[in-house]
């Protein structure tokens, strides 16, 4: 259901909730309005967190946290995918249907929120974010960078195949080859809705 309703897959949310907190493990030590509101007061991007510090407080008066409950980054982001306040005000849903949203506590809100915020962000329902590949030994590997994008098409002309040595799809998405330790490790074709989070 939440694939459905939002459009994301299983795989890039539960990835960004184990590289933001270790699924919650560590969600940071400081008190979320005592700290935005000091780099409100005082910090180079002062109107941000002057903005940061309203939602903060809209949150409360929602009833989802009380500013005990606010604990987080020295930076302000909040739960078990660090929501800015703003983003925590404005994405996060119910998940859980308990009638509060709970980026703390709840994982069933922790994961629809984090879908929603995503699907926010421009995420396209159907499109890959991440395939794992092989490549020929002769692929120019100056193509292998992030900043690179080519149709699949064209990964395919020049050899690149799934990893399981099938062909690939051979459409227009743009994609980067990713050589995460050079051209003998691990390779993926990095999709648009990767780049989004």
């Amino acid at each position: 259901p939440l694939e459905k309703r939002y459009g994301v897959p299983a795989g890039p949310l539960v990835a960004i909730w184990g590289m933001e907190t270790a699924f919650g493990a560590t969600t940071g030590s400081q008190n979320t309005v005592s700290a935005i509101a000091t780099l409100a007061y005082d910090c180079r991007r002062s109107e941000m967190f002057q903005k940061e510090t309203i939602a903060a407080l809209k949150i409360v008066d929602r009833g989802d946290l009380s500013a005990a409950e606010m604990i987080g980054s020295w930076a302000g982001e909040l739960g078990q995918t660090q929501f800015l306040p703003t983003h925590y005000f404005n994405y996060a849903v119910d998940y859980d249907g308990d009638g509060h949203r709970n980026l703390l506590r709840s994982a069933p809100d922790v994961i629809g929120s984090t879908a929603a915020y995503l699907k926010h962000l421009g995420w396209r329902a159907g499109e890959p974010w991440l395939e794992e590949v092989r490549a020929p030994r002769n692929l120019n590997w100056a193509e292998a960078d992030l900043t690179i994008q080519h149709p699949r098409s064209q990964w395919a002309k020049w050899g690149v195949t799934r990893v399981d040595g099938k062909p690939m799809a051979t459409d227009e998405l743009p994609a980067s080859l990713l050589a995460l330790m050079g051209r003998d490790g691990p390779l993926f074709l990095v999709y648009p809705n990767f780049k989004i989070y």
